[in-house]
């Protein structure tokens, strides 16, 4: 799920942005329609797994535990919040600010929704956001890591487990405790615990077209 909502904010970003300018945020890509295989074991450098694996238990450690991923992309900001239960992203409420406009993306299993400036009805994404830990490790391939001062950073070919496509994805993570710090894909995005699990809003009502 946190890929798929980074590339849904990032979609959703470059259409609040003046024509032309939704190139600095990347180019979007479109749902692949195809039976996926299922994804086989991890690939790569052993210790960059085991790494990878450290993080995830950092935010399996609390059955339910929130996060906030913060992501500067000039002019605005992208504000991720995440529900994570027994390790897994099970919603996300993202708020987007470029300039005066807004918009805000809900994601969870059961179907993602967004709504932007001064619409009072949410549209439902096609698909919905797969429960997922916060580094997938299953069917992606982990690169050595490196140190970085007091922290270790780890380069990840991400599976998508909605597309089936990889995604190359840098953390930057704590060894001692395997706590995020921040997580580089197209921007790169502070990572902090929140103090109080998220509470997922119900996004209603829904436009009609959406029902």
């Amino acid at each position: 799920m946190t890929r798929r909502i980074l590339t849904a904010a990032t979609i959703a970003a470059a259409a609040l942005l003046p024509a032309g300018a939704a190139l600095a945020l990347g180019a979007s890509s479109q749902p692949v329609r195809q039976t996926l295989a299922a994804p086989g074991p991890p690939a790569g450098d052993a210790a960059g797994i085991a790494l990878a694996r450290l993080a995830n238990a950092y935010y399996a450690k609390r059955p339910v535990m929130g996060v906030e991923l913060r992501i500067p992309t000039y002019p605005g900001i992208q504000v991720h919040r995440l529900l994570l239960k027994r390790g897994l992203i099970e919603g996300a409420l993202v708020s987007l600010a470029i300039g005066k406009d807004r918009g805000f993306i809900i994601g969870s299993p059961t179907g993602d929704f967004e709504r932007y400036g001064g619409e009072r009805c949410w549209y439902r994404r096609p698909g919905s956001s797969p429960r997922e830990p916060m580094i997938t490790v299953r069917g992606s391939l982990s690169f050595a890591p490196i140190s970085v001062g007091s922290l270790t950073r780890l380069e990840v070919s991400e599976r998508d487990p909605k597309t089936g496509r990889h995604h190359r994805i840098q953390y930057k993570i704590d060894p001692g405790t395997g706590r995020i710090a921040t997580i580089a894909q197209e921007h790169v995005a502070t990572v902090r615990t929140l103090p109080a699990p998220l509470k997922i809003p119900v996004p209603k009502p829904l436009c009609p077209d959406s029902e």
